[in-house]
């Protein structure tokens, strides 16, 4: 087989820094990196210039390159001098298409972190950088909307009610000693329940010895509603409550607690109010599992599929703090379990492949953005970079920017295949919703209300519901195979 061509005497075409006073920056590679690069000019004999990522580069190389030809690329060595191989034609694609049955498994991998997590905290050589990395993506991205919901939402109902009596019932200075046994049972339940993260299941466990600390809190299993609360779950105590009771049995204690003055800070049922509005599904059920934009923005940021570009950068610090890097180190540890070793070595094999989709959609100018959240049986998002087709005349000839395309394309339990177009210019939005068939589509419509009052940067302009919605997998497939990377046009 003929060698592979190497692209040699790499040099960044950027102004040199004068503080640094060097002649050349390094540029951010790493050893074996995969990387995809276009041919923007031909300077002379041998010499070139190549984009890769944005960042211009003039490099040497005896193969017959083209201005305009794209480059699937592997850093084959850093010293004494970068080389960069030009990989066999579609071995990017190879190699996506050898794991991309991991985007259809995330919601059976991601719950696996808190697993980790709690491993890790065992292992006496695992850093506490890693430690911290693996619980914030444990709480965060294993979070399932109603998560537990058989067990845990009763709990919850449950302790809410009696909470509510015992801060009546010292109000009008009675004894709640017998609701205060109740409370401790109930919190010692949920302390058991898989569903919280060790942090609030230690939490329970303290406030569960507060409340009932004799020894009988054993014997209690079981704790009625009172008739209001009752009433308000319909008259049935096995029913699984829905969001407006919890939220209205929250408003009710926290109310009931407000109004009792002489309660000081320090007292049992405001320690239980606190702990109750960090359990997911009790003070706010319809947002309590939804991380806000700033912790979004840092799980995709600490990802790590930035991993290698900050090593090569001397970004440790950084590097460090990324999934990635913790399940690098989870792994290599002897005295993790095979399974969990297993475990990480899944995880890291599917960030790996969200770097190499995003390699690869990077030369159509496409912006492939994972979403990882255990609630997706698959999700991804795609953003069409390339706004010059997106530019407008104005009326006095000039050219007005939008923002680029984006479609989100999911795959979720009872709603299967769904792909989301949405199209903004300036403060108007157009949403298009594409299910797989009509019955789900008049279902998704019936949220129109909503979906107006959750938009904040701009106004609906106009929304559809339609079918066709593609298995996200096999879309991805047909736009590295075809190289069909165009957005849908929502206009429409």
């Amino acid at each position: 087989m003929e060698p592979l061509t190497l692209i040699t005497e790499i040099q960044p075409l950027a102004p040199t820094d004068p503080k640094s006073g060097s002649q050349h920056q390094r540029l951010p590679f790493a050893q074996g990196q995969l990387l995809q690069g276009v041919v923007s000019a031909h300077n002379g004999p041998q010499q070139f210039t190549i984009d890769i990522g944005g960042l211009q580069v003039a490099a040497e190389s005896n193969a017959q390159l083209q201005v305009g030809q794209k480059l699937d690329l592997q850093v084959a060595s850093l010293a004494p001098r970068i080389e960069l191989q030009i990989a066999a034609p579609n071995s990017v694609n190879q190699r996506i298409n050898a794991s991309v049955h991991l985007l259809g498994q995330q919601a059976a991998i991601l719950p696996e972190i808190l697993n980790l997590a709690t491993e890790a905290q065992q292992l006496p050589h695992i850093s506490a950088t890693a430690q911290e990395t693996l619980q914030l993506f444990g709480d965060t991205l294993a979070k399932t909307p109603g998560s537990g919901s058989a067990t845990t939402l009763p709990l919850i109902a449950q302790l809410l009610d009696k909470a509510t009596m015992a801060a009546s019932a010292a109000n009008n200075a009675s004894s709640p000693a017998g609701v205060n046994n109740e409370i401790g049972s109930l919190l010692k339940q949920l302390a058991a329940s898989p569903a919280l993260s060790p942090q609030l299941a230690a939490q329970a466990s303290q406030l569960a010895a507060v409340f009932a600390p004799a020894a009988d809190q054993e014997a209690i299993a079981h704790t009625a509603l009172s008739g209001a609360t009752a009433r308000l779950l319909g008259q049935s105590e096995e029913a699984v409550p829905n969001a407006a009771l919890l939220q209205t049995l929250f408003q009710q204690l926290t109310t009931t607690i407000q109004d009792n003055a002489p309660l000081p800070a320090t007292h049992p049922l405001r320690q239980l109010l606190a702990f109750l509005g960090q359990v997911p599904g009790a003070s706010s059920p319809e947002s309590a599992n939804q991380p806000s934009g700033p912790q979004l923005e840092t799980i995709f940021n600490r990802l790590g599929m930035n991993l290698e570009r900050l090593l090569a950068s001397n970004n440790r610090e950084e590097a460090v703090q990324t999934l990635k890097f913790a399940l690098l180190e989870l792994s290599q540890q002897a005295a993790a379990t095979e399974k969990s070793t297993t475990q990480a070595d899944q995880l890291t094999k599917t960030i790996e492949l969200y770097q190499l989709l995003q390699i690869r959609l990077s030369g159509d100018a496409v912006l492939f953005q994972p979403l990882p959240f255990s609630f997706l049986q698959q999700g991804y998002l795609l953003v069409d970079a390339d706004q010059t087709k997106d530019q407008e005349q104005n009326n006095d000839g000039n050219r007005s920017k939008t923002a680029p395309n984006v479609a989100l394309h999911l795959q979720l339990e009872g709603l299967g295949n769904m792909e989301i177009d949405i199209r903004q210019d300036n403060d108007r939005i157009a949403v298009r919703f594409l299910t797989e068939d009509t019955e789900r589509a008049h279902y998704m419509a019936g949220f129109r209300d909503e979906l107006k009052q959750w938009l904040t940067a701009g106004n609906l302009e106009s929304v559809q519901f339609l079918t066709g919605a593609k298995d996200p997998t096999k879309v991805l497939l047909e736009k590295l195979v075809h190289g069909v990377t165009g957005m849908i046009d929502a206009r429409a």
